[in-house]
């Protein structure tokens, strides 16, 4: 009883330790860009993520050119190659859960988080209308954020991020929803 116990307190101690450090690295987060490779069941796509105070730039590269620009309540897709533009509500979308991740201080609440070697792994199953099982992977030391994976019963989407820069400078318009055709 007595060595369960330890480990039990460890174990907690060590969890919260790990959620402590994940939410002071997205706390201490005002603006970033990193490079992104995104896999699902059919496609694999390469692209470029950009961060400020409360937007999210997502610019797929690699195979067709998406631009998505996300906010806590509206955001644009647009398709370069087909100039297509749409604005759409991101609420109860995998957009959301992306922007959650880095702007909803709760969503990591509840979670389960465990240590690898070298690393640490946080789940969370979310209670959005797609039911999201979201598994969100750290390097250690430091901490850094390297894949996200987000599963519904529909689709399993990896994202991979890597070549991290926390302080780009970005152009005035550059989150703009405007729409770019005009």
């Amino acid at each position: 009883i007595l060595f369960f116990l330890i480990f039990s307190i460890t174990s907690v101690c060590s969890a919260n330790d790990g959620l402590n450090k994940i939410q002071k690295y997205f706390n201490n987060i005002e603006s970033l860009s990193a490079n992104f490779i995104q896999a699902d069941e059919s496609i694999v796509q390469e692209g470029v993520f950009y961060l400020n105070k409360n937007r999210i730039k997502i610019v797929y590269l690699k195979p067709n050119k998406i631009t998505i620009i996300l906010d806590k309540d509206k955001a644009m897709y647009f398709n370069q190659d087909l100039e297509e533009v749409e604005y759409f509500n991101p609420k109860g979308s995998v957009a959301e859960t992306f922007y959650d991740i880095f702007f909803n201080k709760e969503i990591f609440t509840n979670s389960t988080i465990s240590e690898i070697d070298g690393g640490i792994i946080l789940k969370k199953k979310l209670n959005t209308e797609n039911k999201v099982l979201l598994i969100i992977s750290f390097e250690k030391n430091p901490i850094n954020l390297r894949k996200i994976q987000m599963i519904t019963e529909d689709t399993k989407i990896n994202l991979g991020i890597f070549n991290y820069n926390f302080e780009p400078l970005y152009k005035k318009n550059f989150f703009s929803m405007a729409n770019p055709l005009i």
